[in-house]
């Protein structure tokens, strides 16, 4: 009675489940994507492992295959003869670095007198690397994720091609020579579905003219843990085919350009499509960082860094614009740079309602009955001062104010007795102002005075 009790239970239990299901179905429900685009989640590339560049970076540097000029990796398919990962391990400079893992690090060999058994090292003196076969296999299957059925291929392709081969729980292979690749790596973006990393990276090869692009890929990694020890390993990987830089394609290109810093004392930066950057002087690395918020929003912010690793500044990222013509930096934006040239839209009220100031430089502008008079005074010391005036009218072609004659400059002397004396020095000057970059700048055509001097508004007509 119990046996038939329990039966009719369960017949209830699975029709239960079944009307679940179907109501679930008529109503729409579908059962979760795990694999959604929203499983995916976006990584702060300056928080990440730095285990993992040194890993893809050994990993690009001597990873290759026979034949081709672009290159690809898949761990499921390492032994269809398409690439020969063992190969590359085995390689003068390999694309695993054996001094990570606890392994019997390879020998170099260079005796003509003992040859390796084949005696393949026989035409290049007697070079020949040896590696202990189960140490070479470890790598293959647990760090680039190859079969035993792999290994076989690639060792039968290894021998038939003559790259290596196996004697005695031993691989053999003639050394060749290796020289340093120079290259430099930045990662361009770092995603995660909480087991597998996408990594996109661009490599860049340090010339004696300068950096010069090589291409980006994309890598799919896994960290495991062997033996009580974690490692990252690779999935897949592949060169991007657009054949041009990922930067060019992320934000950093919202960016890139001349700017010229809102200052008396302005400095000049420089953003390059690959991600570096020069201020005056200094050089250094941009960086796409993210800064989570409370309501799930993410804030963007470009990171600058030396190239001795010190953070500079970061630049709130423009969200509304995709070409940012303004830089403010931190949360206070206490340094303000501006695109050099940009200034749209400049009418004579831009110069007129504003005090323009340069240590003990003022400028202003007034309208006149002829267009506006530009008064510059420049305090040499408490008593001591040099007043230049400039008949000017706004050229709107060029968005400028522009003195072609008549213009002055006046010596002014107070004595102690608060007695001011005047000095006319000239009365056929010419000149010009121009704003650019949100600074003034002031051209003296009679004597230059006013050359390489960048002039900041530091107050607004009432």
């Amino acid at each position: 009675m119990k046996h038939n009790i329990h039966f009719i239970l369960r017949i209830a239990a699975v029709a239960l489940c079944a009307m679940m299901l179907l109501t679930a179905s008529a109503c729409g429900e579908d059962t979760p994507d795990v694999s959604s685009e929203d499983s995916v989640t976006n990584l702060n590339i300056e928080t990440l492992d730095p285990a993992i560049m040194e890993f893809l970076s050994r990993f690009t540097d001597w990873y290759y295959v026979e034949g081709s000029e672009t290159v690809t990796y898949d761990s499921e398919k390492a032994g269809d003869g398409t690439t020969n990962i063992l190969y590359c391990i085995l390689g003068d400079a390999g694309c695993a670095d054996w001094t990570k893992y606890s392994l019997s690090e390879p020998k170099d060999v260079y005796n003509q007198k003992k040859l390796d058994p084949k005696k393949w090292a026989k035409e290049s003196g007697g070079a020949y690397k040896v590696f202990e076969s189960k140490d070479a296999d470890w790598i293959a299957m647990n760090i680039f994720n190859a079969s035993e059925k792999d290994i076989e291929a690639m060792r039968a392709q290894g021998e038939a091609n003559k790259w290596f081969y196996l004697e005695d729980g031993k691989y053999y292979k003639v050394i060749g020579g290796v020289g340093d690749p120079f290259t430099d790596y930045v990662i361009n973006s770092a995603k995660t579905d909480g087991s597998v990393y996408y990594i996109n990276y661009s490599c860049y090869i340090d010339m004696a003219e300068g950096r010069e692009f090589r291409a980006s890929y994309t890598a799919e990694i896994q960290q495991k843990s062997i033996s009580g020890e974690n490692y990252w390993t690779l999935l897949n990987f592949s060169q991007d085919e657009s054949g041009k830089s990922a930067d060019e394609n992320s934000e950093i290109k919202g960016i890139t350009g001349t700017w010229i810093e809102v200052s008396v004392y302005p400095r000049t930066l420089t953003v390059k499509e690959d991600s570096t950057y020069t201020l005056d002087e200094d050089n250094g690395k941009v960086t796409i960082d993210y800064e989570d918020h409370p309501d799930g929003s993410k804030s963007v912010w470009y990171t600058f860094t030396t190239n001795e690793g010190e953070f500079w500044t970061s630049f709130a990222k423009d969200e509304e614009n995709e070409v940012q013509n303004d830089l403010w930096s931190g949360q206070d934006g206490a340094m303000h740079f501006m695109r050099d040239g940009i200034d749209e839209h400049l009418t004579a009220d831009d110069y007129c309602l504003h005090t323009w100031s340069s240590g003990r430089c003022y400028i202003t502008f007034e309208k006149s009955k002829t267009g506006y008079v530009a008064s510059v005074k420049w305090a040499n010391s408490a008593a001591d001062s040099t007043q230049w005036t400039y008949n000017c009218v706004f050229d709107e072609e060029t968005s400028s104010m522009v003195c072609k004659k008549g213009a002055t400059r006046v010596e002014l002397s107070t004595s102690e007795s608060g007695k001011t004396k005047t000095k006319t020095v000239y009365k056929d000057g010419s000149g010009s102002f121009l704003i650019k970059s949100g600074t003034l700048r002031w051209t003296d055509d009679k004597e230059g005075a006013g050359n390489d001097m960048y002039l900041i508004r530091i107050d607004d007509a009432e």
